[in-house]
């Protein structure tokens, strides 16, 4: 949650602290889904979601040559057509039809993973990015599994395998993949008491994510799309 697009998200929506929950989901799965502060900022938000507007507001970039998106995250085009329109008319509409079938008060990272997973467009990885932004949106919930559950993401599996010396791309089954990421969580906290005072299960699956990319460096398996740029330290 400390990286630069994270950060300006968590200012975008703390900016609207009355959004409902069940609204608050489509945005989030936006922020996501768009991951570029640019566009975002274009959209009529926190508005009730208007597929018209939304439309108008990335087709008006993406026809103008600005950027869009990132490519953090890649979208299923499965669905069909540009994907700026896949996004707002094949994606975010149908989930803000049915918004008031989503959990109102969740307990839990899961029941909003699990509600999202399946839909349109969206899997258990792109679930899991909004449901781990809503947990931190929304501190006042429970959030009861936030150290013991983190939805699959498909760097992570291979992050996993790799730990585990079998091939990147081994099937796994996903109670084992979870004890695995818990257990890793564990020992890395024992190692790391001070960094991990402020990490979750969820950010565990990033760095096995992370951990995938690395393996496949040092190995000389592939490259990846861009390189870590880290912020110059505070003067002080």
């Amino acid at each position: 949650m400390d990286d630069k697009v994270s950060r300006w998200l968590l200012a975008w929506h703390r900016e609207y602290p009355n959004v409902p929950f069940q609204s608050r989901i489509v945005a989030a799965l936006a922020g996501r889904l768009i991951n570029w502060p640019d566009t975002l900022a274009t959209l009529p938000y926190p508005g009730a979601y208007d597929e018209a507007a939304w439309t108008h507001a990335l087709t008006k970039r993406f026809t103008s040559g600005q950027k869009v998106f990132t490519g953090a995250y890649i979208i299923n085009g499965a669905l069909g057509g540009p994907k700026h329109l896949q996004v707002t008319q094949k994606i975010l509409a149908p989930i803000w039809r049915v918004r008031k079938l989503a959990p109102k008060s969740p307990h839990t990272i899961r029941q909003v993973c699990d509600w999202l997973n399946g839909k349109p467009g969206i899997g258990s990885f792109m679930a899991g990015q909004a449901a781990a932004d809503l947990r931190h949106i929304h501190p006042e919930f429970p959030w009861e599994d936030r150290l013991t559950w983190a939805p699959q993401g498909p760097g992570s599996l291979r992050g996993v395998n790799r730990l585990l010396g079998r091939h990147p791309d081994t099937n796994i089954r996903s109670d084992e993949w979870l004890d695995v990421v818990q257990a890793a969580y564990a020992q890395a906290a024992r190692r790391l008491p001070v960094t991990f005072r402020r990490l979750e299960l969820m950010d565990m699956q990033n760095c096995l994510c992370e951990y995938d990319k690395y393996r496949r460096l040092s190995l000389g398996e592939g490259s990846v799309r861009s390189k870590y740029r880290g912020e110059s330290p505070c003067a002080s």
